[in-house]
């Protein structure tokens, strides 16, 4: 299966969210991704499993402290690969919206739900003054988020060649949405 990551421009932040660093010439030798493994929730955990026929779409927010009063620097709403949209919140917030196309494309059969590895290159976000920021992932169906994981802090910048893992567990009143069985 092919892996794809999600790109670079000319902007800093989403140099930082690549498909191909050498491709797209963000300069310098780009270094080993760092991969942000979401595994949808099988059940062996408690709560119900999140199938991936159940997913539209999945949002991952990348969140500085509010309180040391950090933000992610201004972005547009940018589409980086197909299906896949980054920008920066009002609150200051990175967020990426990664939709249905590239979730089918990438994810993997994990058992009776799915995992999806997210690449990310985090060599050049060091300068935006954000420290170990927390992270939440959601999975949206129908426009209504359905299932829900978060870690409370990502170390940063992001290690080349690190992966955390973020378990999504499907939210307690969607049961049926999590295996797509609402009508």
């Amino acid at each position: 299966m092919r892996k794809t990551s999600i790109m670079k421009t000319v902007v800093p932040l989403l140099c930082a969210f690549l498909v191909s660093a050498s491709a797209l010439g963000c300069g310098g030798d780009p270094l080993e991704a760092y991969t942000l493994r979401i595994i949808a929730e099988d059940g062996s955990m408690g709560g119900d499993p999140v199938i991936q026929n159940a997913v539209d779409e999945m949002t991952v927010v990348l969140i500085p402290s509010a309180t040391a009063g950090q933000r992610f620097g201004p972005l547009e709403p940018t589409a980086v690969d197909e299906g896949v949209e980054a920008r920066v919140s009002a609150a200051g917030e990175f967020q990426l919206r990664i939709g249905k196309v590239y979730l089918d494309r990438n994810a993997e059969p994990s058992g009776t739900t799915f995992q999806i590895d997210i690449p990310l290159q985090g060599d050049q976000m060091d300068d935006t003054g954000v420290t170990d920021p927390a992270v939440r992932v959601s999975f949206i169906r129908r426009g209504e988020e359905i299932a829900r994981g978060e870690r409370p802090f990502l170390l940063w910048p992001l290690p080349p060649g690190g992966i955390d893992t973020i378990r999504v567990r499907c939210n307690m009143d969607m049961r049926l949405q999590c295996q797509n069985n609402d009508p």
